[in-house]
C-alpha cells in the first residue's frame, strides 16, 4: 500500500500500488487547479483507496453519485476525483510513497504552458489519448478495440471486432489493424454498422454488411441487409438510438456489452447522450427512456464509437 496526504496533514489516505495507467496532464484546468505546469495523475479502481485520517475534513465537490472531486476542506488540496467508468484519479503529488507505475505519457500537450518545455522521451498527445488509456478490464474477452483518425472527424474514432472463434463481427470498421486482419482467413467475417454514415471501410473490406435504415438513397450506400429495432443478428439485439431507426444501439448478451454507436459518446466529459448531437425536437430524456430497458440486463461493458470502453456505472449515469 502507498500512503498519501493533503498539504496540511489533516487528511491522509492509503491506496493500493495497482494504478492501471498514469500520465502527466497539461490541460488548462489541471494547470489552474495546481498552479503548476502539469498534473501527474494515476488511475485506479475506486475500492483501492481508503481515507485513514480526517474523513470529517473532506470536501466533496460535484455529484456524490457521479463525477466529483474530493479535497481537504482546510487546505483545499485535491486528493482524488471520480471518473465516469468508476475509477479514481489520484494526483501523484499527494503520494508520500513512490508508486511502481510512473507516468506513461503527456496528454493535452496542445494546451500546455508555453513557457514549459517537455524534456523527457514520453509519448506526447495534443488531446485525450483514448487508445493509450484503453484498459483491458473494460473489454470483454474476444473483443478487439482500436482507434483511428476519420477524415470527416476532428478526433479519433473507435471500432471493434467481436471474435467467437468461428465468426468475426466487425463493428463500424475503419483502418482495421493487422492483428484483426490476421483472423480474416480463419473466420466467417461480417460487418455490422450502427448507422449508415458509419460505412467507413465497409465497402473496401468487401464482407457482407448489415446496417440500419438508410439516411439517403440506397444507390449512394454500400449494399447491406437492413436491420431494425427489436431485430437480432449475430447475437446482437437492436435498441433505438438518438435518431430512432437510423442510429441503433446493440446489446450482446454473451459479452454483457452495449455497443453504443453515436448515441452514447464520451468526448472527455464521461459517457453521455450529448444534447448537441440530437436531431431537432428530440430530447435527452426521450433517448434515455428508449435505452433504460438495458439497465435490466446484466451489462458489464459499454463500447462507444466515440470514446473508450466503459463499464456499467457509466451507462447508469448516462441514462439517469
Amino acid at each position: 500500500m502507498l500512503n498519501g496526504r493533503c498539504a496540511c496533514n489533516a487528511v491522509a489516505y492509503e491506496v493500493a500500488d495497482e494504478f492501471v495507467t498514469a500520465y502527466n496532464c497539461h490541460c488548462s484546468n489541471c494547470r489552474a487547479q495546481t498552479g503548476a505546469a502539469f498534473l501527474p495523475v494515476g488511475q485506479i479502481g475506486r475500492d483501492k483507496l481508503r481515507v485513514t485520517k480526517g474523513a470529517e475534513s473532506l470536501l466533496l465537490e460535484g455529484d456524490p453519485d457521479s463525477a466529483h472531486e474530493v479535497r481537504c476542506a482546510k487546505c483545499f488540496s485535491l486528493l482524488y476525483w471520480t471518473y465516469p467508468d468508476g475509477n479514481l484519479g489520484v494526483p501523484y503529488g499527494t503520494l508520500v510513497d513512490e508508486p511502481t507505475l510512473k507516468p506513461m505519457h503527456h496528454q493535452f500537450v496542445g494546451s500546455k504552458a508555453p513557457w514549459y518545455e517537455i524534456l523527457d522521451d514520453l509519448p506526447q498527445h495534443d488531446e485525450y489519448p483514448w487508445s493509450v488509456l484503453e484498459s483491458d478490464q473494460m473489454l470483454p474477452e474476444g473483443v478487439h478495440h482500436w482507434t483511428a483518425t476519420h477524415p470527416e472527424w476532428e478526433g479519433p474514432v473507435s471500432a471493434y471486432a467481436i471474435d467467437d472463434g468461428e465468426r468475426l463481427v466487425l463493428i463500424d470498421p475503419i483502418a482495421v489493424p493487422d492483428d484483426v486482419r490476421a483472423l480474416f482467413a480463419s473466420r466467417e467475417v461480417v460487418t455490422v454498422l450502427t448507422s449508415t454514415w458509419h460505412e467507413r471501410d465497409a465497402a473496401a473490406l468487401g464482407f457482407p454488411v448489415w446496417a440500419p435504415a438508410p439516411d439517403r438513397p440506397e444507390d449512394q450506400l454500400v449494399p447491406a441487409t437492413r436491420y431494425a429495432i427489436g431485430d437480432s443478428l449475430f447475437g446482437l439485439e437492436a435498441y433505438p438510438g438518438r435518431e430512432g431507426e437510423l442510429d441503433l444501439v446493440l446489446w450482446c448478451e454473451r459479452l454483457r456489452a452495449v455497443i453504443a454507436g453515436d448515441t452514447l459518446i464520451d468526448l472527455g466529459n464521461g459517457l453521455e447522450i450529448a444534447p448537441s448531437w440530437l436531431p431537432e425536437g428530440v430530447t435527452v430524456e426521450q433517448v434515455a427512456a428508449g435505452l433504460r430497458p438495458l439497465l435490466e440486463k446484466p451489462v458489464e461493458h459499454v463500447l462507444p464509437t466515440h470514446g473508450d470502453p466503459a463499464g456499467r456505472a457509466a451507462l447508469e449515469r448516462a441514462l439517469a
